[in-house]
């Protein structure tokens, strides 16, 4: 069946911001490397297109983590969306951002699929610094994402007072302008 509509329509996708604090004092994030264009060979957050089959935006995210990373049963909450003209250079596209922690023993379950070439846990700190020279090749903008969803940590998450202090450090020093 063939439709036609007034007004144009735009891709979903959905992202996913996959923290490890095993070792509070070297927190990591998850992150891919591309297989393909736009931004092949550069590092990413998980995540992709919404497919006809997903029922819900949750699903989708949770499908895609497992595509690109073999994680499951990470619990994803919903930080924000994002839909900025020029975020990708297909075509315009809004996205929806999760964010989860993986417990320490998912940690070692991980590994490259699907669109994904590598995969690695990065610590924050190195990943963080790199945006000064030379800047770590982050697709899109999700060093935007990244940044909203440290906030919604500090925001949401009960995590001890020195821990605690270490994100909104982070997020002063890398991110509140």
């Amino acid at each position: 069946m063939s439709y036609t509509y007034k007004y144009p329509h735009y891709a979903v996708t959905v992202d996913n911001v996959i923290f490890n604090f095993k070792d509070k004092k070297n927190p990591k994030v998850l992150l891919i490397t591309r297989k393909n264009d736009p931004f092949k060979g550069c590092y990413a957050l998980p995540g992709g297109f919404l497919d006809p089959e997903d029922v819900d935006l949750m699903s989708a995210a949770k499908r895609e983590l497992f595509e690109e990373t073999n994680l499951l049963g990470i619990n994803l909450y919903e930080v924000c969306s994002l839909s900025k003209i020029g975020r990708d250079p297909r075509e315009r596209v809004i996205s929806i951002v999760h964010v989860g922690v993986c417990n320490d023993m998912d940690v070692d379950k991980v590994k490259a699929k699907d669109d994904a070439t590598t995969i690695s846990w990065v610590p924050l700190f190195s990943l963080l610094s790199s945006f000064s020279l030379p800047p770590l090749p982050l697709a899109f903008d999700h060093i935007t994402v990244f940044s909203k969803a440290i906030k919604k940590i500090l925001e949401n998450h009960n995590y001890d007072d020195e821990f605690k202090l270490f994100l909104q450090y982070l997020y002063i020093q890398f991110f509140a302008k």
